[in-house]
């Protein structure tokens, strides 16, 4: 891939997470790790494979003197996030090093090492930007004052994700432009007349936002569905009783075992 040394891989996780309640949902445990932890790995894979020059994320201020000595462990810039999600990624593109950058939502933990690769491959192929992009397989409604108004043409609807591939420079001067508009930056790209290339999304690549969100990221985890996997062995002790048959592992000793 041409220049992927000039990538940067941008995290936000600032947010206090607010619609979820407790502990803001980045630095919540999912399985052996804080939910930040799992986008931080696919993107230091990314970094190990050449293909990321540097790892940008942005983070409360009240959290940084926490995570600093954890961040210079990882090869981790932290950046003290804004008031909106706006001026926070605005804060983390500011300290990227790369030519381009992907910019990934910290509370999407299940992103995949290719889903990022397609996004780069087709961002530098068209100069442009790149977002992942699922279909709406809801029948969609349209509402006013409560009551249902119409029917919207799902085919012309898609839920977005991240990570989102763009020209850092022009998305920060895009940005920098509109610092509180937009939902996100391929929002803010568009409005700003910019071309953008769809790539398909990944179910598997939700964003924790409500309490079924995270019930359904635990589970995923427990039941080793996408990474975390354990082994280990273990021993039981029973005392020999004469007359009792031994069994090991569901194999049944024929005969009685002899007194010792």
């Amino acid at each position: 891939m041409k220049d992927a040394l000039n990538w940067s891989f941008l995290i936000t996780a600032g947010g206090s997470g607010s619609r979820l309640g407790g502990v803001p949902k980045q630095f919540r445990m999912l399985g052996a790790a804080p939910v930040w932890r799992w986008s931080f790995a696919v993107a230091d894979r990314l970094r190990r494979m050449g293909r990321v020059r540097d790892i940008v994320m942005t983070v409360p201020r009240e959290s940084l003197a926490q995570l600093a000595c954890e961040a210079e462990k990882l090869g981790l810039t932290l950046v003290p996030g804004g008031r909106s999600r706006s001026e926070s990624v605005i804060k983390g593109l500011r300290a990227c090093r790369g030519l381009h950058v992907l910019v990934h939502d910290g509370a999407r933990p299940f992103v995949s090492e290719g889903l990022c690769l397609k996004l780069m491959e087709v961002a530098g192929a068209n100069g442009s930007g790149a977002v992942p992009l699922l279909p709406s397989t809801d029948s969609l409604k349209t509402v006013e004052d409560g009551a249902v108004t119409g029917v919207a043409d799902r085919s012309l609807y898609f839920r977005t994700q991240t990570p989102q591939a763009f020209p850092l420079a022009e998305l920060l001067d895009v940005m920098e432009k509109s610092p509180d508009g937009g939902t996100d930056e391929a929002s803010l790209w568009l409005a700003a007349g910019k071309k953008i290339t769809s790539v398909e999304g990944e179910e598997m690549n939700f964003k924790i936002t409500s309490q079924f969100d995270w019930e359904t990221a635990c589970a995923l985890v427990r039941g080793g569905g996408e990474v975390e996997r354990r082994t280990g062995h273990g021993y039981d002790i029973h005392q020999l009783v004469e007359g009792r048959p031994l069994i090991l592992a569901g194999v049944r000793k024929k005969g009685a075992f002899p007194v010792l």
